[in-house]
């Protein structure tokens, strides 16, 4: 009879088939045992079998809501896959589990930060903070990043010089204090921090990527590469630097090199490959790259988008399942009644976002001539707030019902979602370029304000299937225009492009834009 003391045996040396294997003999005739499921797991995952190892060790956690040590290594197994959204779910139970595990703060703060929910990576680092103390540096320099994230430059910047000035070697530190300065467009301070944080150490290379970074937006096209080859040549897996590296060259019309290095970009690098391929004629090769990932990244918005361009351009059909006709799943409905019935007030919301922080033609954004907030409005206590919220919730569930369920987008509707939102205030002369969300599922729009005088087309929005300097094969793309009004509510998949068009006028055009982005 097969003991687990043997097993454990067999998992110490080293033997990670023989564990599996005995494991499987045991379980026939103890088929919800946790110890051996959780052995099994671990083994897997020793055997680089992860796919295996996630369903064996979400196995034993389905039979044990309480047990730390199956989570611990599932939630280990995340991080080593990158499923960073997972993760922070099982964290959020760890940390229930056992409240005053402090690495766990630290991980679920971490992986939050990588999934650029900085608002919740905030939340975490002050739970800490507030828990234990506040010089735990790991900590302090992840909601330094999430402040950054966040937009609140000035509070990051001030957390930052606390560490610095108790640890003037944080290269860490000086690295993320440079990022603060570069988005505040002081780009002579961010180069000083990132050579400081050079000088003193060897095997630390994200400098160099920002470096790279500056100067490419600089267009010091050749000081750009330089440096973000050196910082492959200290870390050829650097995602990053692979990823930029290889934008650039393609900007460059060095597309064939470009395609070596997005092939080491990580996740972004694998999504921008089919939009390389495309946009260099190599039609064959990016059906063939479509149909090799589309089961493995089923759900990707921006693999959608350009597969729906390519659709059209080419005429043939759609190789990617997500949302191949997103403009069939564009919704419009003004909902100012229901919202006076609950006596909402516009002027009243106008007032309850002011809280937010808010940016001039933020960096890395569409947005022209006009402001956009950062962080997510509807974690604001407001009334007005709450009740566009509920309006919107309602709004989501009718939508959901009125089309037929025949794509992966309507199917596979996350269980679990959140809503963010952000206020877009334009003034005249403003738009936002043609873009899609790419990390939400469901996008929205929510109209506050319109100008009354202006002509024709202007302040609406446009949607359509062109996109991100997408190579054009016929001379004409399909497009869909919304001219709207005060009250209105338009929600559409997140893969489709859509634009703000230009304006003049003396009065501002003021919406609320939301995402709807599932939880994990």
């Amino acid at each position: 009879m097969i003991s687990l003391e043997n097993i454990q045996k067999d998992f110490q040396e080293g033997n990670y088939l023989d564990v599996v294997i005995s494991v499987d003999e045991a379980l026939k005739n103890d088929s919800n045992n946790i110890d051996l499921l959780n052995l099994k797991g671990i083994a897997l995952i020793q055997l680089n079998d992860f796919d295996k190892a996630k369903e064996t060790l979400v196995k034993g956690i389905n039979l044990d809501q309480k047990k730390e040590g199956i989570r611990q290594n599932l939630a280990k197994l995340y991080l080593t896959i990158g499923d960073y959204g997972n993760a922070v779910i099982l964290f959020e139970e760890l940390l229930k589990i056992n409240p005053t595990n402090k690495q766990y703060f630290e991980l679920i703060t971490d992986c939050l930060v990588k999934l650029q929910n900085y608002q919740k990576a905030i939340y975490w680092a002050d739970e800490y903070i507030k828990i234990f103390d506040d010089s735990n540096v790991i900590i302090k320099n992840a909601k330094a990043i999430a402040l950054t994230g966040n937009g609140e430059y000035k509070k990051s910047i001030q957390l930052l010089s606390e560490i610095i000035e108790n640890n003037k070697d944080n290269f860490y530190a000086l690295n993320n204090q440079g990022n603060n300065y570069r988005y505040l467009g002081k780009d002579d301070i961010a180069i000083e921090l990132y050579d400081k944080a050079l000088s003193i150490t060897d095997d630390f290379y994200d400098p160099y990527n920002n470096l790279g970074v500056i100067y490419q937006a600089l267009e010091n096209y050749e000081k750009a590469e330089k440096n973000y080859r050196k910082c492959l040549d200290g870390d050829e897996n650097h995602t990053d630097a692979n990823y930029n590296l290889a934008n650039l060259l393609e900007y460059l019309g060095r597309e064939d090199e470009a395609l070596i290095f997005f092939n080491k970009g990580g996740y972004r690098g694998r999504i921008k490959l089919p939009e390389v391929l495309f946009n260099i004629g190599r039609y064959d090769e990016f059906q063939k790259y479509i149909k090799s990932i589309k089961d493995r990244i089923p759900e990707d918005r921006r693999i959608s988008a350009i597969a729906n361009f390519a659709s059209e351009q080419l005429d043939i059909k759609n190789p990617y399942p997500w949302c191949p006709d997103p403009l069939s799943f564009l919704y419009k409905n003004n909902i100012n009644e229901e919202l006076i019935k609950n006596e909402f007030n516009y002027i009243n919301l106008i007032e309850e976002t002011n809280d937010l922080n808010e940016e001039f033609e933020p960096k890395d954004m569409t947005t022209i001539n006009g402001f956009q907030t950062t962080g997510n409005l509807f974690n604001l206590p407001g009334k007005n707030i709450k009740r566009l919220k509920t309006a919107i919730s309602n709004e989501i569930e009718k939508y959901r019902n009125q089309f037929k369920k025949e794509y992966d987008f309507l199917i596979n509707w996350p269980d679990k979602y959140f809503i963010n939102g952000w206020r877009v205030r334009l003034k005249s002369e403003g738009s936002q370029d043609f873009h899609i969300h790419a990390r939400a599922w469901c996008s929205g729009v929510f109209y506050i304000k319109i100008p009354d005088n202006i002509k024709n087309d202007e302040g609406a929005i446009e949607f359509g299937l062109y996109g991100f300097n997408y190579k054009m094969v016929k001379n004409e793309t399909i497009n869909v225009i919304h001219k709207p009004n005060i009250g209105d509510l338009v929600l559409f998949p997140s893969s489709l492009f859509h634009r703000t068009i230009p304006f003049v006028s003396d009065e501002e055009r003021i919406c609320i834009a939301f995402d709807i982005i599932p939880k994990s």
